[in-house]
């Protein structure tokens, strides 16, 4: 694959958002959005419908950077099998028209009363409701608050969270499958810390079938998704809302701390209807997943930590081999058999012209 340099990156970009006002003459362009300081995420011009003999068609949902770095056109509707695309489109046609967000982000119907009495009943009016999410632990228990410092499954018998905000091992997680099933199962170990701010936790019992475990994010999706800047992502928080966040860096280090390894960082997005779905992580959200969405597909980005300021979570794809041994460590220890991580099938989708 062909990467561009820091200049030649420059020069792509600005050819890029140049399309944006049109087949002009590019000097012209150039100098004219120079000078305007324009953003490199200007809206796709074929977003959010476009006509298509007199029928108004969804737009393949790249803004004109993506459409760049995968070679489409900003005028047609031609990157819908991109990865891009996919992820892209997959939040936004489902929370398309929607006007009372309070309505449509809550994930379950009175959280945390509910759930104080064991009840997790979806909200079918939330956005995200017929997305699998049986891979996120909905409670825990005896350890109050009973809403917070929750984390995913990556096995049957595997939960990946937050090491800063764990849960003892005399504890359990609670999940909800998709057809109501509530299951609780106890914590028999921990892991040691893994890149900055990860932890593994071995469950008592294999979970039942259909809790599916969560598809993680292979290491090789630059080839894809680039830099990631501009994609939403699903997240959950404490009062059980289903959140909209953007991509602002999928690999970045704070050079502040290194201590706390690479980091995936997020904020609020610039397009209006994910905005709405916008809140900020508070402390207590750690541990919760943060999704892409691939079709009906959730693909495991990272497990939220805030702090310095700014929304971010461990960069987890870079740790995979880190957190593929910790669980076998602890399978090994706790003499059960050995389990392994489940990766998103990247194939079927065309990789970038240029690497940023």
């Amino acid at each position: 694959m062909k990467k561009l340099s820091s200049i030649s990156f420059a020069v792509a970009f600005l050819v890029q958002v140049a399309w944006a006002v049109g087949p002009t003459d590019l000097a012209e362009d150039l100098a004219a959005l120079v000078a305007e300081g324009k953003g490199v995420l200007m809206p796709d011009l074929d977003s959010p419908h476009v006509e298509n003999r007199g029928v108004m068609e969804l737009a393949d949902g790249l803004v004109n950077l993506h459409e760049y770095w995968t070679g489409c056109d900003p005028w047609t509707v031609d990157g819908t099998n991109t990865l891009l695309s996919v992820i892209a489109t997959s939040i936004d046609t489902r929370i398309a028209g929607v006007t009372n967000v309070s309505v449509a982000w809550p994930l379950y119907n009175n959280y945390i009363s509910n759930g104080n009495a064991g009840i997790f009943e979806r909200n079918a009016n939330c956005w995200a409701y017929e997305i699998d999410l049986s891979c996120t632990a909905v409670w825990r228990t005896p350890a109050t608050p009973h809403n917070v410092h929750l984390g995913t499954l990556i096995s049957p018998r595997h939960v990946l969270a937050s090491d800063h905000a764990s849960t003892p091992t005399n504890n359990c997680f609670v999940f909800q499958s998709m057809d109501g099933l509530v299951v609780t199962n106890h914590i028999l170990g921990m892991s040691p810390k893994i890149g900055g701010d990860i932890s593994v936790y071995l469950l008592q019992d294999e979970m039942p079938t259909n809790f599916p475990p969560a598809k993680v994010l292979p290491a090789d999706y630059a080839e894809y998704i680039g830099t990631g800047v501009g994609l939403p992502v699903l997240a959950t928080d404490q009062d059980g809302k289903a959140l909209v966040y953007d991509i602002s860096a999928m690999e970045w280090m704070d050079t502040r701390y290194p201590d706390e390894g690479w980091k995936t960082t997020y904020r609020i997005s610039e397009n209006a209807s994910r905005a709405q779905f916008h809140e900020e992580m508070i402390e207590g959200d750690s541990g919760r997943p943060i999704f892409f969405l691939c079709g009906a597909d959730i693909v495991l980005v990272g497990a939220m930590w805030k702090g310095h300021g700014y929304e971010r979570s461990p960069a987890t794809f870079l740790y995979w081999n880190d957190i593929q041994a910790a669980m076998n460590n602890l399978s090994t220890r706790h003499k059960v058999p050995e389990y392994s991580l489940h990766f998103f099938d990247l194939s079927p989708y065309n990789t970038l012209l240029l690497e940023p």
